[in-house]
């Protein structure tokens, strides 16, 4: 058996005490360093949040520091010994490297993850009258010394809460009624709409069925900060309504939101009975000048359709992207939309007028990394068969401003 003499034990041991001394946490979510969340969390529902943890530490270690946490907390109250309502086992850890030239100043450190809360979580806190979560992490760099952090996420007041959540939960219940089609506009008749902000909106479902029993869906709404990347939708009104009798009926939204500039989605969707159907979803932007009717910007470089074929659902626009631009919306006029249609050539390539006073009869919205797009069954359908039309493409950046147009063309439908 190899003996290990006292002295090397010491040795080790000195050099780990000393390592530990090397790295160390000496601020974290303070003053210049604040911590941050992307955005606060709806009530019963599973959402993913954004957590950036800032700091600094000492590290006059030649191999830098490890900073580690190994779980998170969700806490009500006080985030240091409130009531814990969930955990999140993932562990957090980054490297930090090292000052050489300055052993005792402090080296800053951002430490990125991405959080879900449970809907259970949420809903638990809301049931307790709170209106904030606190995420806790504790925080440890090789050494006994830790410090804890805590992030605050705010509980979103104006989601009907739990009645909404609760119904969604649900289990489907059998039901007589089948849905033979569900169209989407505004109740303006239109299925694209530019409003002032405060101005009122809402949507409209009309729905063709058979049979007879309950439907039970949700209208949902998602903001203009949250469309980046995959929309988060919010509920803001449960439908749950017996449909018998007639084969027709119109559900309507509540009020839509408009408290802000930007790009909104709106959907109805449906929980029972189950519908196979194209998304039902549409798009709304709100500005500050809603017309903008005297504002000019630059002509999109857009390629029409061939006509050398009838327009259906198949038909194909193509554009030149357009920098910063969050979505392109196609839209279709059934009349010439400012004043007097000019004689002889309108679709000039001179700086385009950025709104007019007459809404889009139909239109289509486009995700803003696309540069293409085909009409559509929803398109088509309320397209007049016989009719003509004029339409032009439209570029929005996040914030509902118009970012350029193509030239107004006309089309004929067959």
């Amino acid at each position: 058996m190899k003996i290990v003499s006292m002295a090397w034990i010491l040795a080790v041991a000195t050099w780990l005490a000393g390592s530990s001394a090397h790295a160390q946490i000496i601020s974290l979510c303070e003053g210049m360093n604040a911590c941050s969340s992307n955005r606060g969390v709806a009530v019963g529902i599973d959402t993913r949040v954004m957590l950036s943890w800032r700091g600094e530490a000492i590290v006059a270690s030649p191999t830098g520091g490890r900073l580690v946490s190994d779980q998170g907390l969700f806490r009500i109250g006080d985030p240091r010994k409130g009531e814990t309502l969930g955990s999140v086992k993932s562990p957090l850890f980054q490297s930090i490297g090292t000052q050489r030239e300055r052993e005792k100043e402090a080296v800053r450190f951002t430490v990125n993850e991405t959080v879900r809360v449970p809907s259970e979580v949420s809903r638990r806190a809301a049931d307790a009258g709170a209106t904030e979560l606190h995420f806790v992490r504790q925080f440890s760099m090789g050494g006994d010394a830790t410090m804890i952090a805590f992030q605050t996420i705010p509980l979103q007041p104006s989601v009907p809460g739990r009645d909404i959540a609760a119904m969604i939960d649900e289990e489907p219940r059998s039901t007589g009624v089948r849905l033979e089609r569900v169209s989407l506009l505004f109740d303006r008749a239109s299925v694209t709409e530019t409003i002032d902000v405060a101005e009122t909106l809402r949507a409209e479902a009309r729905i063709r069925y058979q049979g007879a029993g309950l439907i039970n869906a949700v209208w949902e709404v998602a903001m203009p900060a949250s469309i980046q990347g995959d929309p988060f939708f919010v509920p803001i009104a449960r439908v749950r309504d017996y449909l018998g009798g007639t084969r027709e009926v119109t559900l309507e939204s509540p009020v839509l939101p408009s408290r802000e500039a930007g790009i909104y989605r709106v959907r109805l969707r449906v929980l029972e009975p189950s519908l196979v159907t194209d998304e039902l979803l549409l798009s709304y932007r709100v500005t500050e000048e809603s017309v903008q009717q005297r504002q000019r910007v630059p002509t999109l470089d857009m390629a029409p359709p061939s006509q050398l074929r009838p327009i259906d659902e198949n038909t194909e626009f193509r554009w030149q992207p357009v920098r910063d631009a969050d979505v392109y919306r196609l839209e279709f006029y059934d009349q010439w939309p400012d004043g007097e249609l000019p004689e002889g050539r309108f679709n000039d390539t001179m700086p385009q007028q950025a709104g007019f006073a007459l809404s889009p009869s139909t239109g289509l919205m486009v995700d803003g990394g696309q540069s293409s797009a085909r009409l559509g069954r929803a398109v088509v359908h309320r397209l007049r068969p016989g009719g003509s039309y004029y339409w032009r493409l439209v570029a929005i950046d996040g914030e509902g401003r118009v970012l350029g147009a193509s030239p107004l063309q006309s089309l004929a439908i067959p």
